[in-house]
């Protein structure tokens, strides 16, 4: 599979998606070719939890504590490989090194398991269910099943969603390092280990595993309600004097904010299994359907927060609505069960109360949001704010000085990316004249980074320019241009100019189309998913697209 992503292989997986030119055509190609290339994979990966369920567990009242001691294992290892790939392989070994010893890792695991189990004699065989078996076989009917279904499956949704959701929050204080979404996943992965391991210590006194299936769901949404409260107090910057102490007290911030529904939500899903399964001789086929549920819940949750919840409501009230998801499972999970009216009535009016931080509206996390950026004691008049799929974007006055004082200053998940202030003005507009200057010959030109505009200006300011493309990424910077018009000149309307939203090196890799110039403004590499426009294998990208004579300048951040 490897061998498919890197070298030559990803240029043979990407050719059927050159045959469109953009749109949603392409869009659709590339989506089918990514869920084809993991397939394989996540759907073997997938199969191992019920698989070691099926030979681990001997009693279906022991279940819950089996599973939960597999699923807390399980989970552990993917903490630490999250956390051992984002802060040292990466950096030592590179992506392609580190993926392909992980691989290596993988085969040396597999071969070891089945060294092991070459010992064994077959199958084991069915021991006589013992009373306390039938009766929990019989407890499981269809009602129950039922309810354990929609759990997982919600709470899959709502959990990854809150990843989401946290990763873009959390930003805000951990900043957009590269260092940052490995250290918010190990937590997140953390908190599922422990609620699992939690369960297996506290299985056997479990009586009723769908009154605790509820009342997990209940919990998980009434924190994560309450949190919406007090969050954005604690969304400050980090006044740390190194970057191993940054990272220690980003830790513990988020752990107050990831933990304690992760922790819950962990004891769920083995409960949900436990709920759900009828009998040991169908174990493995229960523990794997009610996995998929939870799988299926998980992806709708994450592509529902990132491209619905978000630019469509904002990351407060995609909480409170996630919240109350939570809730609502946790009632319905009680009243499909037929449990008493008392616990359901409970149930759904703590699903509403999930409701009430709505009142609040989302002005705190606007404010914490400008506050977590640098110099946030100069800023004035927000302009625009928008919270979109890939950023949350701002553009507010600030006060830089004398000399500029009304400067504007262009805010990205709480990191100020560009400012009009003078000095800075100059160099973007430098970043267009000088290359044109330079090949005096230059008939097209590629910009990839947009920002305020002011650089595509000084491309537009050139008649001899027949065509230009600007690749921007984010759907709010692109936004936000009209309210750099007096510094830009409105550049992105001029009739020469395709402005076109994607990934810059993306764009570049689909499109052979050669360029006299190409100016790249990226984020300073620091900033997560930047670092790919500062590589060697990107330099030789533009070189492909570059005509011959053509000049490619690149602003190079060096105090990032």
């Amino acid at each position: 599979m490897l061998v498919l992503l890197l070298g030559p292989g990803r240029q043979i997986v990407l050719a059927p998606v050159r045959l469109f030119d953009g749109g949603a055509i392409q869009r659709g190609i590339e989506l089918v070719l990514a869920f084809l290339l993991v397939l394989v994979p996540s759907m073997l990966m997938g199969g191992t939890l019920p698989a070691l369920t099926r030979v681990v567990v001997h009693r279906l009242s022991g279940l819950a504590g089996s599973l939960g001691l597999l699923y807390g294992l399980n989970t552990l290892g993917a903490a630490g490989g999250v956390f051992t790939a984002g802060f040292f392989l990466f950096e030592r070994l590179g992506v392609t090194r580190s993926a392909f010893a992980a691989a290596g890792v993988q085969i040396a695991v597999g071969l070891t398991a089945i060294g092991l189990a070459r010992g064994e004699r077959g199958p084991r065989s069915e021991p006589a269910a013992p009373a306390a078996e039938t009766t929990a076989a019989v407890e499981a009917g269809p009602r129950v099943r039922q309810a354990c279904l929609l759990a997982a499956t919600a709470g899959g949704m709502a959990m990854l969603g809150y990843e989401v959701l946290w990763t873009r929050l959390l930003s805000l204080f951990m900043r957009s390092f590269s260092y940052s979404f490995s250290l918010m996943l190990s937590l997140f992965l953390v908190g599922l280990c422990l609620g699992a391991i939690a369960l297996a210590v506290l299985s056997e006194r479990i009586r009723s595993p769908v009154n605790w299936l509820a009342s997990l769901q209940l919990l998980i949404g009434l924190w994560v309600a309450a949190s919406v409260l007090w969050l954005p107090d604690r969304l400050g910057r980090i006044p740390a004097t190194s970057f191993t102490e940054f990272l220690v007290d980003a830790a513990l911030r988020a752990a107050w904010i990831v933990l304690p529904p992760t922790i819950l939500s962990g004891m769920a899903l083995p409960l949900a299994a436990r709920g759900f399964a009828a009998g040991l001789g169908r174990l493995g086929t229960d523990v794997g359907r009610v996995y998929a549920f939870n799988t299926i819940g998980a992806i709708a949750g994450a592509l529902g927060a990132g491209l619905v919840l978000l630019p469509l409501f904002g990351v407060s009230t995609s909480f409170v609505l996630l919240a109350a998801l939570n809730a609502s499972a946790g009632a319905a999970v009680l009243a499909i069960s037929r449990r008493g009216a008392f616990q359901f009535a409970a149930a759904a009016l703590s699903a509403l109360a999930c409701l009430i931080p709505l009142a609040r509206g989302s002005a705190p996390f606007e404010r914490a949001f400008l506050e977590a950026s640098p110099g946030s004691r100069s800023l004035g008049q927000v302009l625009f704010y928008e919270e979109g799929v890939t950023d949350t974007v701002a553009i507010v006055r600030r006060e830089y000085g004398f000399f500029d004082p009304q400067a504007k200053s262009l805010i990205t998940n709480g990191i100020a990316m560009t400012a009009t202030v003078k000095p800075v003005w100059r160099y973007m507009s430098a970043e267009g004249h000088l290359p044109v200057l330079f090949n005096g010959g230059a008939r097209n030109a590629l910009a990839v980074g947009v920002g305020t505009g002011i650089t595509l200006n000084a491309l537009v300011s050139h008649p001899q320019l027949e065509s230009i493309v600007a690749v921007e990424l984010s759907e709010g910077v692109v936004a936000g241009l009209e309210y750099f018009d007096h510094e830009n000149g409105g550049s992105h309307h001029d009739p020469r100019v395709q402005l076109v939203r994607d990934d810059g090196r993306h764009w570049m890799e689909l499109n052979d189309t050669s360029f006299d110039v190409i100016t790249l403004e990226p984020p300073p590499p620091i900033v997560a998913g930047s670092v790919h426009l500062y590589s060697l294998d990107f330099y030789e990208l533009c070189n492909r697209r570059l005509a011959p004579g053509g000049v490619v300048a690149q602003w190079l951040p060096l105090h990032a």
